[in-house]
């Protein structure tokens, strides 16, 4: 296929359309509100079956603050966002919002934690969906990074 025949990808197919700011507070609120729901939930399942470790990810966190606190920043936020576009700008649309929500939880193995992929992939399932549902990347990326401010206040200060 030459290249003049491609077809052109344009910035709103992957979700970064624009959107009226209360609408898009609103929906970041929603996504927000249904993160940390779904994580009490998961965590306290987890723990009911005695195999909640997600200690594992706090310490490795707290290895990371401690040698590279810029590192910490950037994953809270640079990261963030390339996870967003590619878990679910990217992959959503390929192979559906189970798919991409399975590959993202294998993405958090490094932690050493099954809880933290288990975890992963079921709050990978609801950003998704979110996805899926509004193709609206910003508000995703918005709740993502107010979801990992949460989780770093509950590791650091709990």
């Amino acid at each position: 296929m030459k290249l003049a025949e491609r077809k052109k990808i344009s910035a709103q197919e992957f979700g970064l359309r624009s959107m009226g700011a209360l609408e898009g507070i609103a929906l970041t609120g929603k996504i927000l509100a249904v993160l940390i729901a779904t994580a009490v939930i998961l965590s306290i399942a987890l723990s009911a079956l005695a195999v909640n470790d997600t200690e594992k990810v706090g310490f490795a966190i707290q290895k990371v603050l401690l040698a590279a606190p810029l590192l910490l920043v950037y994953l809270s936020i640079a990261r963030v966002f390339a996870e967003e576009f590619f878990f679910r700008a990217f992959l959503v649309p390929r192979i559906g919002a189970l798919g991409s929500s399975l590959v993202f939880g294998i993405s958090h193995f490094a932690y050493g934690s099954a809880a933290e992929v288990l975890g992963a992939s079921v709050l990978g399932y609801v950003l998704a969906v979110f996805y899926r549902d509004n193709r609206a990347l910003v508000p995703n990326f918005i709740a993502h990074v107010l979801y990992n401010f949460f989780v770093l206040a509950l590791i650091f200060y709990a």
